[in-house]
């Protein structure tokens, strides 16, 4: 009776160390896994506000277009009138 105690005294304790051994892999991944997931997030953000700008930098592109554009026509229209 006691051997069998035993037996399973010392399976027990083999379980419970087995299981620390899975806990500590499971929360080495899981911080592995925020770690890439805070890194990914930063790159979308990085990416989102480089293309914010490249929007600002083409509008502003072409309102100057226009803008010159105009002015020329303009003018244009000013010589061959006089």
């Amino acid at each position: 009776m006691e051997e069998i105690k035993k037996d399973e005294n010392q399976e027990d304790v083999k379980n419970s160390k087995n299981n620390k051994k899975e806990l500590e892999k499971i929360k080495a991944l899981i911080e592995t896994q925020k770690k890439e997931i805070e890194e990914k997030d930063d790159r979308l953000k990085r990416l989102m506000a480089e293309f914010e700008n490249f929007k600002k930098r083409s509008n502003k592109g072409r309102w100057r277009k226009r803008r010159n554009g105009r002015r020329k026509s303009h003018w244009r229209n000013v010589r061959r009138r006089c």
